[in-house]
C-alpha cells in the first residue's frame, strides 16, 4: 500500500445543481422544491460530516414559452439559490417535449463548477423528454459529453408522465 503522491488532497467541496422543468405540469414538484430544498441541503450537510455544499439552479421551459432557461450560478449561499427557486412559477409547455438540452447547456457551461470539488452533481428533474429532431438530439449528446468531461454526474429525477422513450434517454444520460 503506497500513498498516491501525485494527487491533490480531496476537498470537502461539493457542487449541486438543480436543473428543473418549470412547465405547467411540474407545478406540484416545483412547490415541493420551494418548500423543502433548504432542509434537504441542511440534512445532507449533517449526514456527510459537514461538506461545503454549493448550490445553484436552472429552470427551463420550452421554445415559444416566456423563456427557455433561467440560471442561478453555483454559490455557497444557499439563500441565494432558495430565493431564485422561490421566485419561479410553473407555466408554459403545452406540448410533451421540453428544452432539456438547452437546460443542460446552461447548467454545464455557465454554472461555475468547482474543478476541485469532491463531487459535481446535476439533479435533472423533469416529466418530459427533449424534442426528437436530429439537431436537438445532437445538442443533448454534446451537453452530456460536456458534463462528463467536467466530472458532472447527471442524476435524473423522473416525475409522473414520462414515457418509455424519455426513460431510456435518462438512463443513457445517467450512464
Amino acid at each position: 500500500d503506497e500513498p498516491c503522491n501525485d494527487q491533490s488532497p480531496i476537498t470537502n467541496d461539493v457542487d449541486v445543481m438543480f436543473v428543473f422543468d418549470a412547465t405547467g405540469s411540474m407545478g406540484d414538484e416545483l412547490n415541493y422544491l420551494q418548500a423543502e430544498m433548504k432542509d434537504v441541503i441542511a440534512r445532507a450537510k449533517d449526514a456527510t460530516g459537514g461538506l461545503d455544499i454549493r448550490t445553484g439552479a436552472v429552470v427551463y421551459r420550452d421554445h415559444g414559452d416566456e423563456y427557455i432557461t433561467r440560471l442561478s450560478r453555483l454559490t455557497a449561499d444557499i439563500a441565494t439559490t432558495q430565493a431564485f427557486i422561490d421566485k419561479q412559477q410553473a407555466d408554459g409547455g403545452g406540448d410533451y417535449p421540453e428544452a432539456v438540452p438547452e437546460a443542460l447547456m446552461a447548467a454545464v457551461n455557465s454554472a461555475g463548477w468547482n474543478s476541485e470539488a469532491r463531487a459535481r452533481i446535476a439533479f435533472l428533474v423533469l416529466d418530459a423528454p427533449c424534442h426528437q429532431d436530429s439537431a436537438t438530439i445532437a445538442l443533448l449528446h454534446e451537453q452530456v459529453l460536456n458534463a462528463a468531461a467536467l466530472g458532472v454526474r447527471i442524476v435524473p429525477v423522473v416525475c409522473s408522465g414520462l414515457g418509455e422513450s424519455g426513460e431510456y434517454m435518462l438512463r443513457a444520460m445517467a450512464l
